[in-house]
């Protein structure tokens, strides 16, 4: 694995939320603390934009993610509120367990 992807990946790692299913889509690095934002609505799309990198990242094996489970545990915690059909889309080109996001998905905009 290249560097530039160990480095990516850490970082991910310290972004991720496994209580919330989040990554969050800012994180500031102060006094040697890492501080992140997890507010709605953009930490939804960053979070399907990330699983969706770290599939990709699985499909080379650069790295080791559950992407399917932190998914499945995503749509369950979020789902209802991922109304943007782009973010729609985006979730039913994941890989899932369950093939039921595509025929639950709103597709409003």
């Amino acid at each position: 694995m290249s560097r530039l992807i160990q480095l990516s990946f850490s970082l991910l790692q310290k972004m991720y939320d496994p209580k919330r299913a989040l990554f969050s889509h800012t994180t500031e690095l102060e006094r040697e603390k890492y501080t992140s934002d997890f507010s709605y609505p953009y930490s939804l799309r960053y979070t399907i934009n990330v699983l969706a990198g770290l599939q990709r990242a699985q499909e080379h094996r650069h790295l080791q993610w559950d992407v399917e489970g932190e998914l499945d545990r995503f749509l369950y915690l979020h789902g209802q509120h991922v109304t943007n059909a782009g973010d729609n889309t985006n979730i039913a080109c994941l890989p899932r367990s369950e093939n039921e996001w595509a025929s639950q998905a709103s597709f409003a905009g």
